[in-house]
């Protein structure tokens, strides 16, 4: 699928690349969708694993932004970027009619 999450609808999303909690996945619900310039994903968490020994609490509410240089999710986790996959959405710069 690359279609844009929808506002209230649930993802999963994973992580990969952050210091302190290496990765992690969750079930997040969307609170806002930016499709501007550039898109951002506002996402507020349900349930989070990670794998380090990070505190979570900074995954209550995650801004995701769409990097179109490296077509990949990322955010930021105390100043260190993160790529991040939503599972069955947006994926690039062509994207189906929602």
């Amino acid at each position: 699928m690359n279609t844009l999450p929808q506002l209230g609808e649930m993802v999963q999303i994973f992580g990969v690349g952050c210091e302190g909690c290496g990765s992690f996945r969750g079930d997040f619900e969307v609170a806002a969708v930016v499709d501007t310039s550039s898109i951002q994903l506002v996402l507020i968490a349900h349930e989070v694993d990670c794998d380090g020994a990070a505190d979570g609490g900074w995954f209550s509410r995650l801004a995701v932004d769409w990097n179109q240089a490296l077509q990949c999710w990322q955010a930021e986790c105390h100043g260190h970027s993160i790529v991040i996959s939503i599972g069955r959405h947006y994926r690039g710069s062509v994207r189906a009619v929602a």
